[in-house]
């Protein structure tokens, strides 16, 4: 009180432009912190670090004029609440906490913030007085339908003030019949405490985001982790280990929004369903299926972690449920028990004849079937302006599983790529159902997301490794190394016939070109599957970039359409 005494005639001088301030604004939060306490944080609308600023909260409907006209000192309290100085953060950054005192009642709460250069920014915090909270949410439990709690929630008092506000049920999103089923059935469960109001207030805001995302208007569930409380499901384990990327997200979020969930428990249900399916679809490789499978086991219906073939045969497909699913996972190692393992043996050198279960065009028939393909737009990547040349290649392989992009949206043509990536680009366009190389190198983990495409492009002696025992994992190909391994592979599918032709025809930098690889460049430049860099040169040593390898491995699954 004597604090509010001494500094009262400097709020005397405050000038209060309403509308105004709250424009200025950039963000601000605030939440009510145990029964009477109050945090807010934003940034000024100065946005200067280091700035002295002045906080005052004025009561309800309590302005300056209010408090010009008191003369009694006694109640300036109950016009002005809370006065304090403080500095703002790096950028203009403020966080701060005040108490509401026993008889302060509902309402909202003008928050009015002066910096030191004259900038002014003004908010409005509602404060819940804990003994209505608890009545309103005594009211609350005895609703007996969704539209009663929404009427409920939304009823104003004689002030105007909407019910929720009672309850302190504050959030960005509007509430809606659909958030109040779901908020009906929590308040209806045993989870539900009339005095446990950050229960009600985490249950109302969990029941609006579930709304949000079944009305299409989240793309990204995990932007939303806390309120939803994933992490404290068994997902968080594979987004901690950078398993759940951004496409996982994505299609998790969209999968989500087609599902209709009326309890926290069936969300629970479904975002297990959903995440098991998206990772399917979007995984980072083989490897990560298996570990996702493995820990929802019970719930796909397998009784122990999918073989590296299993995983094979569904990456990359959309499945509709756990049933769908499981139906492949289980054929898949049926065959495999019955073939003796994925490992049995294979080509030991570029060979003739077709590999595993291969169609009349060459490819697994999984590839060529248009009711396995997830239809894609041409503009899926917003970065292939570069790459005209290409462009067709990335979508349609794209289209078919074969190869994603680097990020959302993006393909990142011009960068380049690795062995073990040439390995699986190869190993899921012409290989899927190939055996399974028995040598392990030094340099392939078998828990690695390419140790299975290795293995097979191995065992069907296509793809060798680089000597003592490696196979080269991390490092760039080069375009006459591509060349070999896709003419081993056009050979081994049957796709081309062996070449020991001399046409005669030689790039400008012929010389500079590996004798060993040769012979493949010149098979596939004959067959238009590869061309040179300009001016007669193919540039052999180059290494190879990601929009080359998808139009060399378009030209080879296209070759006989």
């Amino acid at each position: 009180m004597e604090y509010l005494n001494k500094t009262i005639k400097f709020a005397l001088t405050l000038t209060l432009a309403l509308a105004a301030f709250a424009a200025d604004a950039v963000y601000a939060n605030y939440e009510q912190v145990g029964d009477r306490g109050i945090s807010v944080s934003g940034i000024t609308a100065c946005k200067h670090g280091g700035e002295y600023f002045g906080v005052d909260v004025w009561a309800p409907s309590k302005s300056l004029a209010d408090l010009r006209k008191e003369s009694n000192k006694s109640k300036y309290s109950d016009i002005l609440i809370f006065r304090e100085q403080y500095v703002t953060g790096e950028s203009g950054e403020y966080s701060f906490k005040f108490a509401m005192k026993d008889n302060d009642k509902n309402g909202f709460y003008r928050v009015v913030i002066n910096c030191a250069c004259g900038d002014e920014t003004e908010e409005e915090v509602f404060y819940c007085n804990p003994e209505d909270n608890k009545k309103a949410l005594e009211e609350l439990r005895e609703k007996t339908s969704a539209k009663e709690v929404y009427d409920f929630c939304m009823r104003k008092d004689e002030n105007g003030v909407e019910n929720k506000y009672r309850l302190g049920f504050v959030y960005d999103f509007d509430f809606d019949l659909y958030a109040a089923e779901i908020l009906f059935n929590y308040v209806k469960s045993s989870d539900f405490n009339a005095e446990d109001k950050s229960g009600a207030i985490s249950a109302y805001k969990k029941s609006i985001i579930l709304s949000q995302i079944h009305g299409g208007n989240i793309s990204n569930i995990f932007d939303y982790a806390d309120e939803l409380g994933i992490h404290d499901t068994r997902i968080e384990k594979f987004v901690k280990d950078n398993a759940v990327t951004d496409k996982i997200k994505t299609n998790l979020t969209k999968r989500l929004s087609e599902k209709t969930v009326k309890s926290f428990g069936g969300f629970i249900d479904e975002l297990y369903e959903q995440f098991v399916l998206a990772s399917v679809q979007y995984s980072n490789g083989y490897s990560d299926i298996g570990d996702i499978v493995e820990e929802f086991k019970t719930e796909v219906g397998v009784s122990a972690r999918p073989s590296d073939k299993a995983c094979l045969a569904v990456m990359n497909k959309n499945y509709s449920d756990y049933g769908e699913l499981y139906k492949v996972l289980k054929d898949a190692d049926s065959d495999r028990s019955q073939t003796g393992g994925s490992s049995s043996g294979g080509s030991g050198g570029s060979g003739g004849g077709k590999g595993g279960s291969m169609g009349s065009n060459g490819f697994s028939q999984d590839y060529v079937t248009d009711n396995n393909k997830t239809k894609i737009d041409k503009n899926i990547f917003s970065d292939l302006e570069s790459v005209p040349w290409a462009t067709d290649a990335i979508v349609e392989l794209a289209e078919n599983g074969i190869i994603n992009g680097k990020e959302p949206e993006k393909f990142y043509p011009n960068d380049t790529i690795t062995r073990e990536e040439a390995a699986k680009l190869l190993a899921l366009a012409f290989l899927k159902d190939s055996p399974e190389s028995e040598v392990e190198f030094d340099d392939v983990d078998n828990s690695a997301w390419y140790a299975a495409y290795i293995k097979i492009c191995s065992g069907c002696g296509v793809f060798n490794g680089i000597g003592d025992n490696l196979f080269g994992t991390g490092m760039q190909i080069s375009r006459e190394d591509m060349a070999v391994i896709a003419y081993r592979t056009a050979v081994y599918c049957g796709l081309l016939a062996e070449d020991t032709e001399n046409r005669g025809f030689k790039f400008g930098d012929d010389e500079s070109i590996a004798d060993y690889a040769k012979t493949a460049i010149y098979a596939l430049e004959n067959k238009k599957i590869i061309n040179g860099v300009g001016n007669n040169m193919f540039a052999p040593k180059s290494n190879l970039t990601r929009a080359e390898a998808a139009k060399i491995i378009y030209e080879l699954y296209t070759i006989n359409k």
